[in-house]
This record gives structure tokens, sequence and C-alpha cells, in this order.
């Protein structure tokens, strides 16, 4: 029998680790449940839903809609919260070049910090499809890093250094000032995609591409259900009396 060369044994491992092999694999949820949830008036039982749904296979994507359909009328906390969860489902679905060595958030940071972001580190833009996007949100304040190692977080070079000297797949532990309130949250990574490793910060144009792609699976699939459901609550809604003075 022919041996094959020593090399591939060592190369064939890397190769095989191309797909999602190190992400946590899709959750069993009870879409029609969390669905509903997402119109809850308490906010956490809101945002458990929202993350819950994140975790779909996007498989599953047609049942979800199925779904929407049978729930409707939406209520407007649902209708608001859908398109975060569609859009990165699906753009979980798209395939890119993997970095198997460093990890990834998915929070696109400014070039340049204004002059009242400096000390702060605010999450302002997620890539939908990237960890990030699910367990964090726009207005998050991200204070320290508790996991794999230990420390405060002021700019985006912070929190870089952390993740990408993590392997996707990985763990690390957040500590996040959201609505008054720290909370701790623990984010398993992705790997980052070769068009970003040398521009963490910015939004290549390939991530903008995926984040367009899901945009039109949005507006192809889902958007007119939600926008038909908006309309009848808007021309039904009590009118606001004018004020004469």
């Amino acid at each position: 029998m022919r041996r094959l060369p020593d090399f591939l044994f060592l190369v064939l491992p890397f190769i095989c680790l191309v797909g999602d092999a190190w992400a946590s694999p899709p959750e069993e949820v009870d879409i029609a449940r969390s669905l509903q949830d997402l119109a809850d008036l308490d906010p956490e039982v809101r945002d458990q839903a929202r993350v819950e749904l994140m975790g779909i296979d996007p498989n599953r994507l047609e049942e979800l809609r199925v779904a929407v359909e049978a729930a409707r009328p939406l209520q407007p906390a649902q209708a608001d919260l859908l398109p975060d969860v569609v859009m990165h489902v699906y753009a979980r679905s798209l395939a890119y070049k993997k970095d198997l060595y460093r990890g990834f958030l998915g929070i696109s940071w400014p070039a340049t910090l204004q002059e009242d972001q400096i000390g702060a580190l605010i999450v302002r833009q997620r890539l939908p499809g990237f960890c990030a996007y699910r367990f964090l949100q726009d207005g998050d304040v991200i204070l320290r890093v508790n996991e794999p190692v230990s420390g405060d977080l002021t700019r985006p070079e912070d929190i870089r250094n952390v993740v990408t000297r993590c392997a996707p797949g990985d763990t690390v532990q957040l500590e996040v000032l959201r609505g008054g309130r720290v909370r701790v949250l623990d984010i398993v990574l992705d790997a980052m995609p070769i068009e970003a490793a040398d521009r963490v910060a910015g939004g290549p144009e390939v991530l903008d591409a995926r984040r367009r792609a899901a945009r039109e699976y949005w507006d192809t699939h889902f958007s007119t259900i939600v926008s038909e459901d908006l309309s009848s609550v808007l021309s039904t809604a009590p009118e606001v009396p004018k004020i004469s003075g």
C-alpha cells in the first residue's frame, strides 16, 4: 500500500476545520413560544426570546416564517425584533474564508473614536451572523473581560487583543453595562474572516456584502408580513389630541 506523505497528516486536520466544527450546535427552540415571548411586557423575557431565536438552525427559517404568519397580527415589539433575528440566522448560513487560529466577535469599530467615545467601549455596530450580533446589543458598554484573562476594556484595541489571541470556539466572559445594569455574558467566539484579519475596525467590503445579503433575505421573505401588520396597528391607533393654546 502506498504511504501518504507525512506532511499531509499535519495539514488534513486543519482542512477539516474549515467548516464550523467549533460552533455551538443549533439549539432546540420552541419557535412559536419564543415568538410569543418577543411581545412580553418584561424586557428580560423579550431579550431572552431574541437570543433563543437567533440560535435556531438556518434551515428552520421557513418554519419561523410560517410561525410569524400564524401569529398575526404581530405586536410592535415582535415586529421591531424580528428583522435582527431573521438577518442574523440567515447570515450564519453564508460561507466565508476563516482564519482558523483567531477568534472573532463581529463588532465593527470606527476607524477613529470621537472625543465622547474615548474611555468607553460602546457597541455601535454589530455584524449579523457573528456571535456579538446575538449576545450583545447596540448601545451596550463593554466594561471588562473576566475570561480567559481579566482586565478592564476601554479601547477597541483592548478587546481586539483579547479576542484575536483566542481560537474559534473559545469562550470569552464579558461584563457589559446595559440598561443601567451590569451583566456577565459568556460568548463563544466565531472564526475571524480572512478578509477582516488586517482590518478588524472599519467593516471590509466582504462583510458589508454579508450584511446586504441578510437584509435582502429579510426584505424578500419577511418584510411584507411585518409591514402589513405595522400599517394595521398604526391605522387603528387612537389619534393623539392636539393641544390648543
